[in-house]
């Protein structure tokens, strides 16, 4: 994950730094349809399933983001306006 998607990702979740380090080695943890990242128990500091719900908005800027990625191209600047 870039320098700037985490720490909007930080900073709209609440996620702890080593939850969002985890999170981006699994994107499989992030429901679309539901607009919300289910981090397992085992990978929280509470030893609890833990449930981040996302607005409408930074879902979209996160598939955006992991699609730009994964085609070598960052588009998080283009949406930070």
């Amino acid at each position: 994950m870039k320098h700037e998607m985490a720490f909007k990702t930080e900073l709209y979740t609440g996620m702890r730094f080593k939850e969002l380090h985890l999170f981006s080695e699994h994107p499989a943890w992030f429901r679309y349809d539901r607009r919300l990242i289910i981090l397992p128990a085992k990978h929280t500091k509470t030893s609890e399933v833990r449930k981040v719900n996302l607005t409408p908005r930074f879902s979209e800027i996160l598939i955006i983001t992991w699609r730009g990625e994964l085609a070598g191209v960052s588009r998080i600047s283009d949406l930070a306006s």
